[in-house]
């Protein structure tokens, strides 16, 4: 192999590394007889990297908070969790439960592990129209007989449908801890039809409780 051939072919592989070694093109020149006696190397210049809108870091999406009911009245009435909860002294919890056209039985109990100062009222569908605070429960949670294993109970039932309230009460000088439940079904009707002369008319009514 001749001399030259051996520095055309050093040239080559040189040239052949720095392709690889780096993101380049290169074209040649001829100079006389030689086919590549002058190579020229030609780099590419990297394109900038791609910035975000300083905008955007700037002035971010605000996310909507939805503010969870506080059950610090009716209007502001939780569902009963299916948890222990724990009352500040002097506090109340409201809630609210139910709802439809047919008149209801209500069964609430409330669990204290005996913790005294506690006390839950209850509130018929038919006597929030016109709530006040003078308005008289329908009833309260007292200790029964029959329910040894809760520490208040109440039973009771409401001849309107819709929804009805709980107000959960503590009185003590301490916070107390307490589980809220219940079992709600809807009731028929109890109705009754009979016959009734209006004036000269004879008309059948049917009245229902």
């Amino acid at each position: 192999m001749t001399v030259r051939a051996t520095l055309l072919i050093s040239l080559l592989a040189l040239v052949s590394l720095m392709l690889i070694a780096t993101p380049s093109a290169f074209a040649c020149m001829p100079d006389g007889d030689e086919p590549c006696s002058q190579c020229v190397i030609m780099r590419r210049r990297p394109s900038p990297p791609v910035r975000a809108a300083a905008s955007a870091a700037l002035n971010p999406v605000p996310i909507p908070v939805v503010a969870s009911p506080r059950g610090d009245s009716p209007s502001t009435a939780m569902e009963i969790p299916d948890a222990w909860q724990t009352l500040e002294p002097g506090a109340s919890f409201w809630y609210r439960l139910g709802d439809g056209n047919l008149p209801q039985r209500l069964e609430v109990w409330l669990d204290a592990n005996g913790q005294g100062g506690i006390g839950f009222a209850v509130y018929a569908p038919d006597q929030m129209g016109d709530f006040s605070g003078s308005t008289v429960p329908k009833g309260r949670g007292t200790y029964n007989r029959s329910e040894p294993s809760h520490d208040l109970y109440w039973v009771g039932q409401a001849n309107a449908g819709g929804t009805w309230f709980i107000a959960v009460t503590n009185s003590s000088a301490a916070p107390v801890s307490f589980k809220l439940a219940y079992n709600r079904a809807e009731t028929p009707r109890s109705c009754r039809s009979y016959w009734e002369y209006i004036g000269k008319d004879y008309v059948y009514w049917t009245a229902c409780k």
